[in-house]
């Protein structure tokens, strides 16, 4: 899998950050631990940023090295200034409270951060080290944590993550699975209301969610990632992505980039996106130990579609 990621890569040649006119900003917080991926969004004024901190080193193979007993995760909220993208402020977020809740124990991994309803919410990954368990958790998002919903597995899964969000005016959509498509929406309770199962693609097998799913020119953009390799194997393991749209009706998939990369670092995850009249931004970690935020002018968004090398 390490092969075929590589002989992608080297086919594509896309690397974001070489774009004309890329900007390149890296979240720093007054924390021991490591900042990476940052989740921004944008509410049509402000630009916000969960970003996760981790009490463990990542190793190239995918394992880690832990300062503690068991992987925990700590959230801040950043808010960007939108022309700058300097940072104005950070907070880190008090979620005591809902960690009393046994799927939250030890904390909300990579969580999604989006505008609804005229406020601030997350869809995260609570971690239970005891069992093992992801779960997937929705909640307002603030400086202090303490309303939650917990969301069941669709399938009955212990381990949940990478869901899809898509805020669809007053409703709000999760994208379960990527392949086959299958989208729920969030009816206020635990159970979720099925609403789309699609067909699987061979080119999308294997890809899992990355950003939110946002609306751009009466359509729907993502992006994807998938994890080349063995975790925890003896060789470096190494992540792709790729932009897809969809149509915003059907589901029917209208345009799929090529993979590429943000730096050409080995591990690299997206969990943020956003498009503006003027820009399409990314946020992403690299190697668990960076947060970083991208700019592209808004023409470079076809030029990933199309596959387009600078």
């Amino acid at each position: 899998m390490g092969a075929e990621y590589a002989d992608a890569v080297r086919e594509s040649g896309v690397i974001l950050s070489q774009f004309p006119g890329a900007e390149r900003v890296e979240i720093k917080l007054p924390s021991k631990m490591a900042a990476c991926n940052p989740s921004i969004a944008w509410d049509g004024d402000k630009i916000r940023a969960v970003v996760r901190t981790l009490n463990y080193r990542l190793l190239p193979t995918g394992s880690i090295w832990i300062q503690g007993s068991v992987p925990d995760t700590v959230n801040w909220l950043v808010e960007l200034d939108a022309a700058s993208l300097v940072q104005l402020n950070s907070v880190q977020i008090d979620d005591v409270e809902i960690r009393q809740s046994p799927p939250c124990r030890n904390g909300l991994e990579d969580m999604r951060l989006f505008a609804w309803k005229g406020a601030w919410w997350g869809l995260a990954s609570g971690h239970c080290a005891r069992n093992g368990a992801n779960t997937m958790i929705l909640a307002p998002v603030s400086p202090v944590m303490v309303e939650k919903q917990v969301l069941l597995s669709p399938l009955s899964e212990k381990k949940e993550k990478n869901w899809g969000v898509y805020v669809n005016g007053q409703d709000l959509k999760f994208v379960h699975w990527f392949c086959p498509i299958s989208v729920y929406k969030f009816s206020g309770g635990k159970m979720l209301e099925p609403v789309f199962y699609g067909d699987g693609r061979a080119d999308l097998a294997g890809w899992s969610g990355s950003s939110q799913i946002v609306p751009y020119k009466g359509r729907l953009v993502t992006c994807l990632h998938r994890r080349m390799g063995e975790k925890n194997g003896d060789q470096p393991i190494y992540y792709a992505h790729r932009l897809v749209e969809y149509d915003a009706d059907t589901w029917d998939v209208t345009r799929l980039s090529p993979i590429f990369l943000f730096e050409a670092e080995q591990i690299e995850f997206n969990s943020g996106l956003v498009i503006t009249p003027q820009n399409v931004l990314f946020s992403y970690g690299v190697m668990d130990a960076a947060a970083v935020v991208l700019r592209l002018p808004i023409v470079a968004l076809d030029m990933i579609f199309e596959g387009c090398n600078v």
